[in-house]
């Protein structure tokens, strides 16, 4: 049974997008407890302030789980369309400075440079305008992530200046943003009246 609030499954050309499950538990844990993906180009690795220990690490997956798709976060686990597996993950999440909501992404190294961060990403982002109806969505890449500010440019995300996780951070992040197509009209009051329940 899906969770409620649980996000759609998404499919593309060669992948599969899909809920998140605690059979994927394992899988995540290994891929976060990698370094050369988890690392601090990663935003909720600065988020969670660093790495945390294998057994803290598989307890806040296991709790991100169990809450699916609470607090304003989908995450959709990305494999091949035509089996099963675990490549990464890609999510939305509800972004404060500024104001709008993000899209991140990780892989395990096997799924590096085979165009599956991109495929995923224009999946997820399409899902973002056509259904959400979002305005906006922004991707915090960090300076040195060179893969991630190709990705999201290709995905047809453009440079909107930098922004620092908090005052007392020196983790600096590249903002880079997408509008919706038809930006205008999601803003404007007709629009505005008619979302409200």
């Amino acid at each position: 049974m899906e969770k409620p609030g649980a996000p759609p499954q998404l499919l593309t050309s060669r992948l599969l997008l899909r809920r998140r499950t605690l059979a994927d538990l394992h899988a995540n844990l290994a891929m976060d407890l990698d370094p050369q993906v988890y690392t601090n180009y990663d935003i909720h690795f600065n988020a969670r302030n660093g790495a945390a220990n294998p057994r803290a690490l598989r307890k806040a997956i296991k709790s991100e789980i169990a809450s699916g798709a609470r607090g304003g976060r989908a995450v959709w686990v990305v494999q091949w369309r035509d089996q099963s597996g675990f490549l990464g993950l890609i999510e939305l999440f509800a972004w404060t400075a500024p104001l709008s909501t993000a899209i991140s992404f990780r892989f395990i190294k096997s799924a590096w440079g085979q165009g599956i961060a991109t495929e995923a990403a224009a999946a997820v982002l399409d899902f973002g305008f056509r259904v959400m109806k979002l305005p906006t969505i922004i991707a915090l890449v960090h300076p040195e992530n060179r893969a991630s500010q190709r990705v999201v440019t290709k995905v047809g995300m453009r440079l909107d200046g930098e922004v620092h996780l908090s005052q007392k951070s020196a983790s600096k992040f590249i903002v880079y943003r997408r509008n919706h197509p038809n930006i205008a009209a999601l803003q404007s009051p007709e629009s505005i009246t008619a979302k409200r329940p």
